[in-house]
């Protein structure tokens, strides 16, 4: 997890103070996971501006001849109170780092060290305890100080010179959670990498704790009292993953409130295991991440998470746990190069099995060069990154690492291994800042000739050029005045066909802060287009975005006044599991609509909508995959510079919880493993918001006099259907049971040359076509004709057995076509077996 300890030690070095945050770590809809995805994992950069800071706080203790004399000492209180909010904490174990007296380096020394509260820098402090009453005087003279709290108790506050009154640390029990990792069998699985995420329900804020591979298959996060403090009083959840090398994620969800007292049991799925075998060079492989391939090669890109990463030892990387009955990518991370190197291979097809992946270091395609500067010498060693463009207008692009004289080496991926290219691209990763801090973009570019076979191809020298310039001009207020810290972003008009139409683009790289004079310039190497410009900045506006030419060079953009809105809400006692969503849309324009953020967990609380043009509003109250709106209200008048308070939503008596007790067929309570979906009118899905009060219930949100579809589901258990309910509801699950899928004797004929493989895709309506049940069914054992293959189907219905043909072409897997068997299961069907019949002959 992300140390708040060191967060703040970071933002004090920085001469900035940051206050503490709701949770420990980072969110987990950052970047991933909401709704199956997982967490990422935050990076602790060097601190921002350490050494000067440093060389602040030294002269402040020393006394500057430039600025007087030495200042007398400042007396500082501090004061341990609760997280909760529950009053003062006496005798609470504190160290006070004077961060002036600390070398920057070492700090981040103890920063990447991973630790969430390292003892080196508990060390690096002064020892002290609060008193009686939670409170701590002490005589400082120095610069920026570190306050953290150890022992019964964690939590971290920052002080920075300048800074009036106490120092207020909010402190929460440490408390240990514990989570065992077991194989299919119930023994303890060694090895395994361990995700937890706290969060509140259907909120974005969240922490996450991970422990690499506990040999002992016991996964620890001795820390969890700093985030579990501040969310034990919300409607919160756990959420426990183990990361596989598979391309979904599964979650064992558990109640915080109260929270487990015994190791949490996460069984992994019956696994087999994959060894990757490095051909060629294998000196320069520093570490191999195995990714499953999904069936439909055209669904999204693999994230990190989404895989296993081992070390390379001897030429080779062994991965345990491997889910069963899938397609894995192995992919290199190479020494020296940008790209990296993989090879494709089926994953083991039973439990214990070992499968072996090849890949081949001297059959992939690279490029070389030197990248110089505008004067001739080699460019530095500051972050690059390059993009290669294909004749398609395909794209792919990644950072590059120079070594001292400039050289770079590129590989393509698999994919890339089969493109027509047509150009690469290189230029500094680019930051968006105020103009007078920022640097003059400049890039290179290499003409490229098709595509290339296996080998090393040398580019020779690129030179950096500067890049186009797109917009410049000034933000300034109705009275020609400048705005300083408006936002500016651009999108590009799309060309597409009349399927699809014309659409927007953001352009990412287009992104700049208004200085202090309104001035802003942007570069970006676009080429011709239609551009369109957007400004922002709290308490203003722009009335739409402003369409411009690229080149120009005095574009004004004039921000206007705004206002706000605030509709107070009178919810029912407990309802905070599900938070409304409630949008405000100025009246007879539907495009211009803004969401509000709803409140979580009180009873009393108020929506507010900032940054509105002026105007006459209509708002609308949902409850989330509900129709139709629980309220709507027209005519809310905005006015410039106020905030319109509204008449308040009172929805006591039209909305209220229900609650559904969910076991298995031994009478177990199942909160901790099942959940809960709605089905909405329309037929589809939703889920969400359900928030497990106990062992076995949920408390789910429903609107008064509107009976709906609920859907329970557990990983390896039939789903139950819960029609038209209307009150509380008990639920059974039944386990899954095996069904064989008998092949046909022979299998379809193929050209000499192409490869075979076979997919499971559920096809009618209902619940088996329901968000809440996967599309694709796995499929165990062996493709041989008349074998046998195993399927756990979690509804019954209409299905497409899919007999995919490929090739390999130019180092790269290319997909030809598929044919299709189509069968019914009924319910009868589940344990038994079922003949795949023979698809239809393609000629």
């Amino acid at each position: 997890m992300q140390n708040p300890a060191l967060v703040r030690a970071r933002a004090a070095f920085a001469g900035a103070l940051s206050l503490p945050p709701r949770g420990a770590g980072a969110a987990p809809g950052e970047a991933a996971p909401s709704a199956g995805s997982g967490p990422p994992q935050p990076a602790l950069p060097a601190p921002p501006g350490a050494a000067a800071a440093t060389e602040a706080g030294r002269s402040a203790v020393a006394g500057d001849p430039q600025q007087g004399a030495l200042r007398p000492p400042l007396i500082l209180e501090i004061r341990t109170v609760a997280l909760d909010g529950s009053g003062a904490v006496p005798d609470c174990a504190l160290s006070i780092l004077d961060l002036a007296k600390i070398d920057p380096a070492r700090l981040q020394q103890i920063a990447a060290a991973g630790s969430s509260l390292p003892p080196e820098l508990l060390a690096l402090g002064e020892a002290a305890v609060s008193d009686a009453r939670g409170r701590l005087r002490r005589v400082h003279t120095g610069g920026p100080l570190l306050v953290v709290a150890h022992g019964r108790y964690l939590g971290s506050a920052s002080w920075k010179p300048g800074q009036t009154g106490p120092i207020e640390l909010a402190v929460a029990p440490r408390l240990d959670f514990a989570v065992q990792v077991v194989d299919a069998e119930g023994k303890p699985a060694a090895g395994v990498r361990v995700v937890l995420v706290a969060r509140e329900d259907l909120g974005s804020s969240g922490a996450y704790w991970s422990l690499s591979r506990p040999p002992d298959g016991l996964a620890s996060f001795p820390d969890f009292g700093l985030y579990y403090g501040s969310v034990r009083s919300q409607q919160a959840s756990g959420f426990v993953s183990a990361v596989l090398a598979r391309s979904e994620t599964e979650w064992l969800s558990f109640p915080l409130d109260p929270l487990p007292e015994q190791p949490l049991v996460l069984r992994l799925p019956p696994a087999g295991e994959v060894v990757v075998q490095i051909v060629g060079d294998h000196g320069a492989a520093r570490q191999c991440t195995l990714t499953a391939i999904p069936a439909d090669e055209r669904l999204p890109g693999f994230s990190a998470f989404r895989g296993l990463t081992a070390a390379v030892e001897d030429g080779q990387a062994l991965f345990r746990h491997v889910p069963l009955g899938q397609r894995f990518r192995a992919t290199l991370d190479l020494e020296g190069a940008d790209g990296s190197a993989s090879g494709d291979g089926d994953g083991p097809r039973s439990p214990g099995e070992r499968r072996t992946l090849v890949v081949d270091l001297g059959d992939g395609v690279s490029f070389t060069g030197r990248l110089l500067r505008p004067d001739g010498a080699a460019a530095d060693g500051r972050s690059w990154r390059y993009r290669l463009r294909s004749l398609s207008g395909s794209s792919h692009g990644g950072g590059l690492r120079l070594d001292p004289e400039g050289r770079f080496l590129i590989r393509l991926g698999p994919e890339q291994q089969g493109w027509e290219l047509a150009a690469l691209e290189i230029e500094a990763a680019p930051g968006w800042q105020r103009p007078a801090a920022a640097a003059e973009r400049s890039s290179a570019r290499a003409p490229l000739a098709g595509r290339y076979g296996p080998g090393e191809h040398q580019l020779g020298d690129l030179r950096l050029v500067p890049v186009p310039l797109l917009v410049a001009g000034r933000v300034v207020d109705p009275g020609g005045e400048p705005v300083a810290g408006a936002v500016l972003t651009v999108d590009l008009l799309e060309l597409r066909n009349e399927d699809f139409g014309d659409t927007w683009r953001p352009l990412p790289d287009a992104r700049q802060v208004s200085g202090e004079d309104g001035g802003f310039r942007i570069q970006a190497d676009t080429g011709p287009g239609e551009f369109r410009l957007h400004a922002q900045r709290t308490g203003s506006y722009l009335g739409r975005p402003l369409l411009f030419a690229a080149g120009e060079r005095e574009l004004e953009v004039v921000l206007q006044q705004a206002g706000a809105i605030e509709l107070p809400l009178l919810l029912p006692e407990g309802f905070g599991a599900e938070p409304l969503e409630v949008y405000a849309e100025l009246s007879g324009d539907a495009s211009r609509r803004w969401s509000g953020q709803p409140p979580f967990g009180k009873s009393e609380a108020a929506v507010v909508w900032s940054d509105l043009p002026p105007g006459s509003y209509d708002l609308e109250l949902n409850l989330r995959g509900l129709e139709p709106p629980v309220e709507r209200r027209a005519g809310v008048l905005v006015r410039p510079g106020e905030t319109t308070r509204a008449a308040a939503a009172d929805l006591r008596s039209r909305v209220y919880l229900l609650y559904i007790s969910v076991s298995d067929e031994a009478g177990r309570g199942m909160s901790g493993e099942a959940q809960v979906g709605r089905v909405s009118l329309d037929g589809s899905g939703y889920r969400g918001g359900f928030r497990a009060v106990d062992e076995r219930r949920f408390a789910v949100p429903a609107l008064a006099l509107a009976p709906r579809t609920y859907v329970v589901t557990a990983e390896g258990y039939r789903p139950a259907l819960l029609s038209e309910l209307s009150g509380d509801a008990a639920v059974v699950l039944s386990p899954l049971k095996p069904t064989r899928l008998r092949l046909p004797d022979p299998l379809p004929a193929l050209e000499p040359g192409l490869d075979l493989r076979v997919s499971l895709r559920r096809k009618s309506d209902g619940l088996a076509a329901s968000a809440f049940t996967p599309q694709m069914v796995a499929l165990e054992g062996d493709l041989a004709p008349g074998a046998e293959l195993v399927a756990r189907f979690q509804a019954s219905g209409s299905y497409q057995f899919f007999w995919t043909y490929s090739r390999q072409r130019d180092g790269a897997t290319e997909l030809l076509g598929a044919l299709v068997s189509e069968f019914v299961l009924r319910d009868e069907d589940h344990g038994g077996s079922i003949e795949i019949p023979s698809p239809p002959d393609p000629r």
